[in-house]
């Protein structure tokens, strides 16, 4: 893990962009830019923060879901910053996972059935999917707000 400023009212306002940020139609990026863009928001292995709780609970009851979560693409792994109806706080490996499929889509990447598709099909999985990018002001990617329904 890298060293981030220590400025908690400074990575507060960073993680708030993500929450607030309108970000730019520009879909061209580079993964290098995408990975140092995530390194300096200073979200990554964080404690939980009632916002992001927040959010994932205000979805479940707007969109009438059993779950949701909000995870973070890192090189080799997602992180689960938020997430109700499983544990946060968690890693798993990025590689076949969907957030990291879906922060390669310009649109919500919305899945009806989980057993039709590779990256679940083999672990028995089934149900709803739907999962829209978080994205820097600038137009990366940092990760997904996903939600999740049987």
């Amino acid at each position: 893990m890298h060293d981030c400023p220590n400025t908690p009212n400074g990575a507060m306002d960073s993680r708030a962009e993500l929450l607030n940020a309108e970000p730019s139609a520009n879909a061209s990026w580079d993964e290098d830019d995408r990975l140092a863009a995530l390194i300096g928001y200073c979200i990554l292995d964080t404690p939980a923060e009632t916002s992001f709780d927040d959010l994932v609970e205000l979805a479940v009851d707007l969109c009438a879901v059993s779950s949701a979560a909000i995870h973070f693409v890192a090189d080799t792994r997602l992180w689960c910053k938020a997430a109700t109806g499983g544990p946060r706080g968690t890693s798993q490996p990025r590689d076949g996972s969907l957030c990291a499929r879906a922060i390669l889509q310009t649109d919500p990447l919305v899945i009806e059935d989980l057993s039709q598709e590779p990256e679940t099909a083999a672990s028995g999985r089934s149900g709803f999917y739907a999962a829209a990018v978080l994205r820097t002001p600038e137009g990366l990617p940092l990760g997904t707000f996903c939600l999740f329904d049987d």
